[in-house]
């Protein structure tokens, strides 16, 4: 059986884009509908589960990736990578010191993942700095409801600083925030402003070790800022 073997560097980064991060330890390898994986890694059962039907739905991944690219006429950076598919009939077992798995992958909504991926796309590419090719990516994100909201928070942290409130408030619905880049952007665009209730309320759902101390800093903010206003209206009896 010939296997298709998912190197360590695109798994890393498949991690980072859209799954646990403890799934960047295991190696991957899929052929004919059957995948396995392993790692050295002392991980529960739980992990070895979920890095296997991630291993399923590589292909799926590959062709996301390609329609997306046909759409905006670029090649997607290869160390983004997204998916929502459902795995159904899955089944594994060890052997070997691996973990096979057999299940069947489909996507139900492809514009969902293409946008997806787009919005990641063009998170990574500001962050590499190429800001060059960012645009067709945003308007593809732009253009589905999944994905808006986040493209709306990127393109709010690359605009002046004079004018990032004003284009949140006109643009963003914040309750539609998916990625934690983008929770943290628009968070720290708030704090500038002094919105603290505003700031914990979205950092509570998101998991970045930079949203939670952006959080706490809310809170201190605003049990000083609280603690004021009590001052100033004891004053008055």
């Amino acid at each position: 059986m010939k296997w298709f073997i998912a190197s360590l560097g695109l798994l890393s980064q498949l991690a980072i884009a859209s799954e646990p991060p403890e799934l960047s330890r295991f190696e991957k390898e899929i052929s004919d509908g059957e995948a396995r994986v392993r790692t050295d890694s002392k991980l529960p059962s739980q992990a070895w589960q979920k890095a296997c039907r991630s291993a399923l739905t590589l292909p799926l991944r590959a062709e996301v990736r390609e329609r997306l690219s046909e759409r905006v006429g670029l090649s997607v950076p290869g160390e983004v990578s997204f998916l929502r598919a459902d795995i159904e009939k899955f089944n594994s077992w060890n052997e070997s010191g691996w973990l096979h798995c057999t299940g069947e992958s489909q996507v139900s909504d492809w514009s969902l993942n293409i946008a997806g991926l787009s919005v990641r796309a063009a998170w990574f590419l500001v962050e590499q700095g190429e800001l060059e090719q960012i645009k067709p990516f945003l308007k593809e994100a732009l253009s589905h409801s999944y994905s808006s909201a986040d493209a709306v928070a990127l393109i709010a942290k690359l605009a002046p600083e004079e004018q990032r409130l004003g284009y949140l408030d006109t643009n963003l619905n914040d309750s539609a925030l998916i990625m934690n880049a983008a929770k943290y952007a628009v968070s720290s665009i708030w704090f500038s402003d002094g919105r603290w209730q505003s700031v914990i309320d979205l950092t509570s759902s998101c998991d970045s070790v930079e949203c939670r101390q952006l959080k706490l800093n809310a809170e201190e903010q605003k049990e000083r800022e609280d603690a004021e206003k009590a001052d100033d209206l004891s004053s008055y009896f």
